[in-house]
């Protein structure tokens, strides 16, 4: 899940009486810092609660189906981290909303913003090495005099090589383009995608909240 850690450099956390309830501002970054606690709170806690509030602790704690599928995540997928004390224990229905308004989140407002932007800049490679191939030169020694006599050759030979560099830059455009059957949050390729009329009512509620959010986001950039 997601980890808000107010100690990194350039993050803090914010009060519920910031713009729409925000729950995290970087400082010092892009306009989009802005965008961000729009589009999270858009999602959260509306379209989650909307949809889960008929669900109460014992129904959750009861569901086979999603206490294996977090079992699964904690145990399978970050073996590493299980013993982090800030996973959810999906065992009450906020923390259910919780973890659905996360997954909303980093599938949407925040991939699209990581993918569609990085192109120009991630696009020449040299701007963002992939990896390095050698350590930093220590003075005195041949690698350190290379680079001191040809610093952009010793720069090309430490970084990605030439067929990744390729492999990279090619990955990283399909990345950032638009995908042609793409559907955009809050909206529905297929009208008959349920008949649950309550869903479909909150679904309208979901895609008018973005909308405005949409309009507020356009009257900032102007």
């Amino acid at each position: 899940m997601v980890e808000l850690d107010s100690e990194k450099p350039g993050v803090e956390l914010l009060q519920p009486t910031y713009t729409r309830g925000a729950a995290v501002k970087v400082v010092g970054q892009v306009p989009q810092v802005q965008v961000k606690p729009a589009k999270w709170t858009g999602v959260s806690p509306k379209w989650s609660q909307g949809r889960l509030n008929k669900k109460i602790d014992e129904t959750i704690q009861n569901d086979l189906e999603l206490q294996s599928w977090c079992t699964e995540i904690l145990e399978v997928g970050h073996g590493d981290r299980k013993a982090e004390l800030w996973w959810p224990k999906m065992q009450t229905k906020k923390e259910l909303i919780d973890s659905c308004t996360i997954i909303i989140w980093v599938a949407n407002a925040l991939h699209a913003e990581v993918n569609f932007g990085q192109y120009p800049y991630a696009g020449y490679l040299p701007n963002r090495p992939t990896l390095s191939l050698r350590y930093m030169p220590e003075p005195g020694s041949p690698e350190y005099a290379e680079l001191e006599a040809d610093p952009e050759k010793a720069y090309l030979k430490t970084i990605t090589p030439k067929l990744q560099t390729l492999l990279d830059i090619a990955l990283i455009e399909i990345l950032s383009r638009h995908a042609s059957d793409k559907v955009y949050l809050g909206k529905k390729d297929t009208p008959e995608w349920t008949k649950d009329t309550s869903v479909i009512d909150e679904f309208r509620r979901f895609g008018e909240r973005l909308g405005d959010i949409e309009k507020e986001i356009v009257e900032m950039n102007k």
